[in-house]
């Protein structure tokens, strides 16, 4: 698969000037601001954008679903009106994943930490 960038970045861009127009303050407030160079945002919008063709309501899983890649993906996943399952090791992540938007978090394991 060829990319090219000069189009990607152009496209890139003008998700992230529309991107805080659509994501919630306090999804807003959970993606820590990265330095300049930092490859999450572009990763998130490659996936997004370069392996299947997603409409709105179409879904997309995700593992380990609290990193900084991820949490880009979601954000931008909700701003196109695409669903998202957000899959973690610790349920205490899941209310975090919650507050950004994920539409379904799995509870894989038990109380006491089992499977």
């Amino acid at each position: 698969m060829r990319i090219r960038i000069a189009d990607r970045k152009i496209e890139f861009i003008a998700t992230l000037k529309n991107l805080h127009r659509s994501i919630s303050p306090v999804g807003a407030s959970q993606i820590s601001v990265a330095p300049d160079g930092d490859i999450n945002p572009a990763t998130a919008v490659l996936l997004l954008d370069e392996f299947v063709k997603l409409k709105p309501k179409d879904w997309v899983a995700l593992n380990a679903a609290n990193s900084q890649v991820a949490r880009w993906l979601i954000a931008i996943a909700k701003s196109r009106d695409i669903n998202v399952i957000g899959i973690v090791r610790r349920s205490e992540c899941i209310p975090e994943l919650e507050l950004l938007g994920v539409d379904f978090v799995p509870r894989l394991r038990s109380e006491d930490g089992k499977f």
